[in-house]
């Protein structure tokens, strides 16, 4: 199931300059902020994490290898191949392979982005000193308590030759440096963002299907009127598993869902991807634990089937929770595409620069951009620290 990401409502009538700077502080402000209760560390939430990771430690204790397979089962009794299992498990354990990789880019990114912040901020700062330090602001005295209204009303000078040269030649290698910087965030980002892809789409399209073929293949010996009922029951809570995670995915997969970006901050109503989204998770994990529940009876009966139920049950699990993965680095990537395309015409702002008072009025609106990085990357930590910290502390309790 791929995300189809459409415009954000709130985004459309905002201009290249609006979008730099709101963008990027309010979707940290409305993901960080109380208004959230996801508990978000970057692509993932504290819930999701702890998700993937109880999942990855089941596979992990699988039997390894087809002895050991052949000693923890009855095939015989369930008349299935031995093998078919053991490739399913592979499967599995490749899989939890491309986690474990998932998890160490995530944390690397973590300490990029700040990076990234740190220094946004610094060669913004110091173009902005450049620009102020010229001789036609100086002189001027453009930018002492000045803003975009009042320069409207200012005398416009024309720039000599040789101080326009100076000043966009100097603007032009820090603009230089600045959208670098910005190409290789998003190299980063998008990087991560595939490999959650990857991740996940092979639980809906490989590992789903296969668990569902196998299961359909077991031929349990206790009482079969039982068994059918329980059966006719996973597969009608499968149903609207599959249906709630359709509809998840259809309210989230739209730019930067569930936000209101304006003037005066970001409007979040029930939870970060809007009250609906939210609903309908909540709605799947109750379907989730009632598929756990039935799983762990239907294990008393057949202790093997069951087994195989519960693998089956967190597979279900992980296709939502990865939606919202899907969902969040693709978020990521959007707020530094703003920037990216900021950049860009930034650049060609540049070549329109020829009096004092437009060069004046480019520095007031950089100087509106960068302003929040500074506090966008303590969010970021935020984010990394909680991130770590779910890491470090499930490895120390298991």
């Amino acid at each position: 199931m791929t995300l189809d990401m459409t415009e954000n409502e709130s985004l459309v009538g905002m201009d290249v300059q609006q979008k730099a700077e709101r963008v990027p502080q309010q979707y940290f402000e409305a993901i960080t902020g109380s208004a959230s209760s996801l508990d978000p560390a970057l692509i993932f939430t504290r819930d999701n994490l702890l998700a993937i990771k109880r999942y990855a430690s089941v596979v992990r204790r699988l039997p390894p290898d087809r002895e050991s397979l052949q000693r923890s089962m009855n095939f015989v009794l369930l008349e299935i191949d031995p093998e078919e299992i053991h490739l399913f498990y592979e499967d599995l354990r490749r899989h939890v392979s491309g986690w474990n990789v998932l998890e160490q880019e995530t944390k690397t990114l973590g300490t990029q982005l700040d990076n990234f912040a740190t220094n946004f901020t610094s060669d913004g700062h110091a173009l902005l000193r450049g620009i102020s330090e010229s001789e036609a602001i100086r002189n001027a005295n453009l930018l002492r308590g000045l803003d975009e209204q009042v320069l409207e009303h200012v005398q416009a000078r024309r720039l000599e030759p040789m101080e326009h040269v100076q000043v966009i030649h100097s603007m032009t290698e820090y603009l230089a440096v600045i959208a670098e910087d910005i190409s290789l965030a998003i190299q980063r980002i998008t990087s991560v963002k595939d490999r959650a892809n990857r991740f996940a789409r092979d639980v809906v399209d490989n590992l789903r299907p296969k668990a569902e073929g196998l299961l359909r293949g077991f031929n349990g010996k206790a009482d079969k009127d039982k068994l059918d009922e329980m059966n006719q029951q996973l597969l009608r809570l499968d149903q609207l598993i599959t249906e709630k995670t359709e509809a998840y995915t259809s309210l989230v997969g739209y730019t930067l869902a569930g936000l209101w970006f304006g003037p005066v901050g970001v409007a979040i109503t029930g939870g970060i991807y809007g009250s609906q989204a939210e609903t309908v998770r909540k709605e799947k994990n109750q379907c989730i634990e009632q598929r756990k529940q039935l799983a762990e009876t239907l294990g008393e009966l057949e202790p093997e089937i069951g087994k195989f139920q519960i693998t089956m049950t967190l597979l279900r699990d992980l296709e939502l929770r990865l939606v919202e993965v899907e969902s969040a680095a693709k978020n990521l990537e959007d707020v530094w595409n703003t920037l990216s395309v900021y950049a860009d015409e930034s650049q060609r702002d540049l070549e329109r620069i020829d009096t004092d008072v437009s060069l004046a009025r480019f520095a007031l609106r950089f100087e509106r951009v960068i302003r929040p990085w500074k506090s966008i990357r303590s969010k970021s930590q935020q984010l990394s620290e909680v991130f770590n910290e779910v890491v470090d502390r499930y490895v120390e309790e298991n």
